[in-house]
């Protein structure tokens, strides 16, 4: 089984955790994301770029921030149903978000 994520993502990660005062487990993060051969990392063009800016346009006024809407670029591209996410925003767009227990125990 493949992951999927994009450059993005694993860029808001590591952001987050050095805000947090963890860079040391930032550039941890990145080196494990980054070798994973299970991982997939998706850099968006800019065609998915520009459907990413579409979808906020729809998905923006109801919370979603733009990062999410790059993230239902890429799943609609992929045709994947399914997100790795807390984020009730990938339900609203009516994807599937995986059970708690699945996000800590796969």
């Amino acid at each position: 089984m493949s992951l999927y994520t994009s450059s993005p993502i694993v860029n808001e990660t590591a952001t987050l955790m050095q805000a947090r005062g963890y860079f040391s487990q930032a550039l941890v993060f990145l080196g494990e994301v980054r070798s994973n051969n299970l991982i997939e990392i998706v850099y968006p063009d800019a065609v998915l770029q520009a459907v990413a800016w579409e979808r906020f346009g729809r998905w923006g006024a109801m919370g979603a921030n733009a990062v999410d809407c790059l993230s239902f670029a890429l799943m609609e591209s992929l045709s994947i149903r399914e997100a790795l996410t807390f984020d009730e925003h990938f339900r609203m767009a009516g994807y599937s978000m995986l059970p708690e227990e699945q996000i800590y125990h796969n």
